[in-house]
Order: structure tokens, then C-alpha cells, then sequence
């Protein structure tokens, strides 16, 4: 039966079990980020000495649902490489580029992400300057989205419609 189903009919699976996943992570965003505010509050506090190993169990804890949410979310990489493939049915033309390119360098600025947190939990070594090439391809990323973003947003300015954006059928 899994040799009838394609490869992207199986993404498409994976992504949407992994998309349920997104209201637990940003609950343990929440609880994250109120133990990183409380850590920082009470080691400013004149009992911060006193409170040593309370706070090291909090930011030991606030590491721990850090690295919970970042294996929760290893599947996120292939909702950009859906969106790549998706991209392909654009009509116009520098749009799909664009699009494609885009979507392109997030899943593989999401995969060397994925490296890095097998590398920080000491599964795996890949490189020393590995969290370097990860900030480089997150900005790079980033630049790359905005700039589809922006082609976008003319296309739509210039008086063109979004149902033109969509593929011809023939």
C-alpha cells in the first residue's frame, strides 16, 4: 500500500499530523518565554544568591521545552518544501521564482536548523560552525521571503488580480 502512495501524498500527511502540533507549541512558547521572564526577574532580585538553584532548575527547564518545541516542530521544513512545489503553479513568472527560490532557502535554512539541535543535543557532530551557517541562512531566508513579498504586493498594487496569479488551465 506505501509503494502506491506518492511522495508528496505522503508529505502532505506528515504536514497536516504535524500542523495539529502548532496550538501545543505556542503553549509551550508561553510557558517558555514566562520561565525565561521569571528567571531574569528573580536573578535581579537581592535573594538571587539565595535562589541559585531554583534558578538553575528554571533555566534548565526553559532549555528543555526549547529543545521540546524544536523536535516538535522537525516537520515544518516540509511545509516550505510544499510551498515550493505549490509555487510552481504561479502564472506569472518572476512571482514563481520568487516563490519557488523562497520557499527553497526557508527548507533548507529549516533543515541546517534541524542539524544544529541534533548537534546541540549531542546526537550528532556536523560542524563547529554550524549555528553561523544557520543564522546566515535564516537571514537569507528572510530576505528572500520579503523580496516575494514584495513582487507580490506590486503584482497586487499594480492593478493586477490574485484569481490572474493562479495557473491557466488548459
Amino acid at each position: 500500500m506505501i509503494d502506491s502512495l506518492s511522495a508528496g501524498v505522503l508529505i502532505r500527511y506528515f504536514n497536516a499530523i504535524q500542523n495539529s502540533n502548532s496550538g501545543k507549541d505556542k503553549a509551550l512558547k508561553l510557558i517558555q518565554y514566562t520561565i525565561r521572564l521569571l528567571t531574569k526577574l528573580l536573578s535581579r532580585h537581592s535573594l538571587a544568591a539565595a535562589l541559585d538553584k531554583f534558578l538553575q532548575r528554571l533555566a534548565n527547564l526553559e532549555r528543555a521545552i526549547s529543545i521540546s518545541r524544536n523536535v516538535f516542530s522537525f516537520a515544518n521544513s516540509f511545509e516550505s518544501l510544499i510551498g515550493a512545489l505549490d509555487a510552481l503553479a504561479i502564472a506569472d513568472d518572476s512571482l514563481r521564482v520568487w516563490s519557488v527560490i523562497s520557499h527553497s532557502a526557508r527548507f533548507v535554512h529549516l533543515s541546517a536548523d534541524h542539524l544544529h539541535l541534533l548537534q546541540k543535543i549531542k546526537v550528532a557532530h556536523v560542524s563547529d560552525v554550524l549555528s553561523l551557517w544557520v543564522n546566515r541562512l535564516w537571514i537569507l531566508s528572510s530576505l528572500l521571503s520579503l523580496a516575494k513579498n514584495l513582487r507580490h504586493l506590486k503584482l497586487l498594487c499594480g492593478s493586477v488580480s490574485p484569481l490572474f496569479l493562479v495557473a491557466r488551465k488548459v
